[in-house]
């Protein structure tokens, strides 16, 4: 009972329309100054640069999020960006993040953070986004899992992008 109210509590506490919003301004500065409108229109007209920075930036401001409220969070890794359009448009954006030790709080709080921000994220972009099931996927591993698994963090089609 204290973990479901501990992770209920923290999800109800992050802006996911901040983290967007970051999320737009670190790509704007990225491809030229660009204000919330044009890469939001960007985005619509679906862009692959505007769209390959837009899925970093949020990856990067909700880590940053994220390792606020638990700093067991360590790093975190973009998987599954790669130069084809239609994969990155259907895709949701994929992390994978490092942890000391997995809990059931850190579970919970992450599936509320994927459904918060898909609902913050239909908001945004409104219809365009039509009855899209996952805007990200966030999944954690401990050290265990690194060891374990590597062949998964390097099964995607681009190397995993460092989160910085």
């Amino acid at each position: 009972m204290k973990v479901a109210i501990k992770s209920e509590m923290a999800i109800n506490h992050i802006d996911y329309q901040g983290i967007l919003g970051n999320a737009l301004d670190f790509t704007g500065g990225k491809i030229g100054n660009l204000g919330y409108h044009e890469v939001i229109s960007n985005l619509q007209k679906a862009d692959a640069m505007t769209l390959g920075y837009f899925r970093y930036g949020v990856a990067k401001c909700l880590l940053e999020k994220l390792q606020k409220i638990d700093p067991q969070l360590a790093r975190g890794h973009l998987l599954g960006e790669h130069d084809y359009l239609e994969e990155i448009k259907r895709n949701p954006i994929n992390i994978v993040i490092q942890v000391t030790r997995k809990t059931a709080a850190i579970k919970s709080l992450l599936n509320g953070v994927e459904n918060g921000l898909l609902a913050a994220y239909k908001k945004m972009m409104g219809n365009i986004v039509g009855e899209q099931e996952s805007f990200v996927y966030i999944e954690i591993m401990d050290e265990d899992d690194l060891r374990n698994r590597f062949s998964y963090m390097h099964s995607t089609f681009a190397p995993p992008l460092r989160i910085e």
